[in-house]
């Protein structure tokens, strides 16, 4: 099917279910915006990095309206994103049923269930803002029109205009961080601070001291942390070469590596901890988000592929380096003053889609199996020229 019947079929669709359901939202009880003190409904139904990706907005709208109050509508996996930041007065979870090789949705009667418990709680909230990040259709006609929030604003990346009431055209070109300021900036709420950011706990920081002194030696120069994990494997790198890497940085800098990820990782962690030579700490499965994001903050340098992993790093002034190939580095890069990216912009499939490689190579994307360690450890040089992050090569 091609990309205009869709947009057509979609925009039918539109204002059918518009037509079919205005009559049930003109009955709902409307309410008055406290212009001085609205209450903000925000929904991020999406992945670690893009949950991070909006945390800006949280300050943003604080800053413009001081005496707001604001709720975060998000997947309750990424609760510890937005659980300790002072700004939020309260979140939502809903599961939404995504498909990926590492996660189990549940049946779509649970998914209406827990929908029914949402629905409650967010009339209750009587919210007089909903913003919807991601642009879908869909989280905004369930979350904000089907629950009567007077005002209702997000991007048309699904089309949806008819359910909102301010909107702005979807920009492929942006960066998903910079969407965020721009869906903001229609409503005139400027995002100065443009960084995501995480808070956690001193609990959070003892568990990450605790295992920083268990497995890193005085001698040691420090530690890294890489997190070679996605959520679609098209995004990997080859187990070999993060062992290599490790062990790279072991004797050139003096940093062991904490191997990082979620407990559907273990296998492929513990085959590239075994391929190393005793430079990796194998960690994964073992942290929580924000135990590991403390983990991050003391740490010498992150390093990986497009994942939550390297967006959550973004949150510190530490260096990081990305290695991209099937994904939009503009659309996805971390984002952050410190970042590397390496892209050698040869993939030859579907970046708006990759979810597979149509020419794979050693078991991996065609575009991340031409990107070998020694871009990898000229880019590392090239860091510890500049900043001083690491110890001096004494080989």
């Amino acid at each position: 099917m091609s990309k205009k019947i869709k947009t057509l079929l979609l925009y039918i669709a539109e204002k059918f279910f518009f037509v079919l359901f205005f009559p049930f939202y003109f009955i709902i009880k409307k309410r008055g915006e406290e212009k001085n003190q609205p209450t903000f409904l925000l929904s991020r139904l999406d992945h670690l990095g893009d949950v991070l990706m909006t945390t800006p907005a949280i300050k943003a709208i604080k800053q413009q309206y001081p005496d707001s109050k604001i709720y975060i509508l998000l997947n309750e996996a990424y609760a510890a994103t937005i659980a300790l930041n002072p700004l939020v007065d309260g979140m939502y979870f809903y599961s939404w049923p995504w498909r990926s090789r590492k996660s189990k949705t549940g049946s779509l009667i649970l998914h209406f269930k827990n929908y029914c418990k949402i629905y409650r709680q967010v009339r209750k909230l009587n919210a007089d803002v909903f913003i919807e990040f991601r642009g879908d259709i869909r989280m905004f006609f369930l979350f904000g029109f089907l629950t009567g929030i007077p005002k209702r604003i997000s991007s048309l990346r699904t089309g949806g205009a008819s359910f909102l009431t301010s909107s702005v055209m979807y920009n492929k070109e942006q960066h998903e961080l910079e969407r965020v300021v721009a869906i903001l900036a229609s409503i005139n709420i400027p995002v100065i601070q443009k960084r995501p950011e995480i808070y956690f706990s001193s609990e959070d920081a003892f568990v990450a001291a605790q295992i920083v002194n268990k497995h890193i030696k005085a001698e040691d120069a420090g530690y890294a942390i890489i997190t070679p994990f996605s959520g679609k494997s098209v995004k990997e790198w080859i187990p070999e070469n993060w062992a290599k890497l490790a062990d790279h940085l072991f004797e050139k800098y003096q940093l062991r590596s904490f191997l990082a990820g979620i407990k559907n990782d273990k296998r492929t962690a513990t085959q590239i901890a075994g391929l190393s030579n005793g430079s990796i700490m194998d960690i994964t499965g073992d942290t929580t988000i924000s135990q590991l994001a403390a983990l991050m903050s003391t740490s010498k340098i992150v390093i990986g592929v497009d994942s939550g992993s390297l967006h959550l790093a973004s949150c510190f002034d530490i260096p990081l380096i990305a290695l991209f190939g099937p994904t939009h580095q503009n659309e996805f890069r971390p984002y952050s003053p410190f970042a590397t990216i390496i892209d050698l912009n040869i993939c030859v499939c579907d970046k708006d889609k990759h979810d597979t490689c149509r020419k794979t190579q050693n078991g991996i994307a065609f575009c991340l199996n031409k990107i070998t360690c020694t871009h990898l450890f000229d880019v590392l040089d090239t860091i510890a020229t500049n900043n001083g992050h690491f110890a001096a090569d004494n080989t």
